[in-house]
């Protein structure tokens, strides 16, 4: 951001500085203008080349080179004298050391004044910029000069020291900024994580974090307070639940202690009939002995009855064969 800035600060710098020199030193040419028109329309050379028109020259220290030339105007002959026919005039001032063929050559180069409307140009590379100024005269002229540029050099080093300047005034207010909001924000997160440490150990969910703040600490001390309530909400829910739950399992539990006494009569009774049944038990064996001992006498009284009808059928035998045998005698 400040490098984008500051070559836009620089470019805008340049071109005003261009546009100041070129301001400065048109307004410097004007006086020299004006006298070139004069002497070269009137044919006097001489003024361009006297004691004062130098001190003019040099009033202007970025003047490097001075070119003048035009055709004056001449003069009809008189009574009084002859006819004066126009004559080009031509005059250059160099600065001390400045190679005169040198700015010539830089001026016939740069098109100043071959190209409609090309009145100035800047050399970038020579840091000179040079001016041509056509003189308003009868048979027409022109002046160009070469000025100085490296006044221009100066221009970045100025745009550092601004943005230097600039730099250290925005982070300083921005550290003052910064300082003010992170104090602010600072004292805001301090004060409800004081209060969220509270509700922790107390754990009491009616308490709420109260910040006056309506930044992102303000949202996040809304949305713990929003989560507060639906766990407040959440853990009546849970204990109504719970309470229930308690009831039912009272309730649970007295018809399990029901059921336990009605299961100990149960076998209580169970007890009761298993010593019947062993008892029963012990009475159906004792019959069955007793059914044994009959079956046994009655099968021993079967058997002698039996012998007994033998014995009888016997004795009926030999009473039928004593009757016949009685028979047989009475006969």
């Amino acid at each position: 951001s400040m490098l984008v800035t500051g070559t836009g600060w620089y470019f805008s710098e340049m071109q005003n500085k261009k546009e100041q020199m070129v301001e400065k030193n048109m307004i410097a040419l004007q006086p020299i203008a004006t006298l070139a028109s004069r002497s070269i329309d009137g044919g006097n050379l001489m003024s361009l080349r006297n004691a004062n028109a130098e001190d003019l020259y040099k009033t202007n220290g970025d003047l490097l080179y001075l070119q003048t030339f035009g055709v004056s105007s001449g003069s009809p002959a008189t009574d009084f004298s002859d006819e004066i026919h126009p004559t080009s005039i031509e005059h250059s001032y160099s600065k001390d050391k400045i190679s005169e063929k040198k700015m010539i050559s830089l001026i016939n180069s740069s098109n100043v004044g071959k190209v409609e409307g090309l009145d100035q140009v800047w050399l970038k590379n020579e840091k000179v910029f040079i001016i041509q100024k056509k003189l308003e005269i009868k048979n027409g002229g022109v002046v160009n000069a070469v000025f100085s540029a490296e006044s221009l050099e100066g221009v970045w080093l100025e745009v550092l020291r601004k943005i230097t300047i600039v730099f250290f005034i925005v982070l300083a207010v921005s550290i003052l900024v910064a300082l003010a909001v992170g104090n602010r924000i600072t004292k805001a997160i301090i004060h409800a994580a004081q209060q969220v440490t509270s509700v922790a150990k107390s754990l009491d969910l009616t308490s709420k974090v109260q910040v006056s703040v309506t930044n992102e600490i303000g949202d996040l001390a809304h949305w713990f307070n929003s989560f507060i309530d639906r766990l407040h909400a959440m853990m009546t829910s849970v204990s109504n639940l719970t309470n229930q739950t308690n009831y039912s399992a009272t309730e649970i539990s007295a018809a399990v202690s029901e059921q336990s006494i009605i299961a100990t009569q149960q076998s209580s009774s169970l007890s009761e009939i298993a010593a019947t049944v062993e008892e029963l038990s012990a009475t159906l064996s004792q019959i069955s002995d007793n059914a044994r001992s009959v079956v046994e006498i009655s099968a021993n009284a079967l058997q002698h009855s039996e012998t007994g009808m033998e014995y009888v059928e016997a004795i009926k035998d030999k009473m039928d064969q004593i009757t016949d045998d009685n028979k047989a005698s009475t006969k």
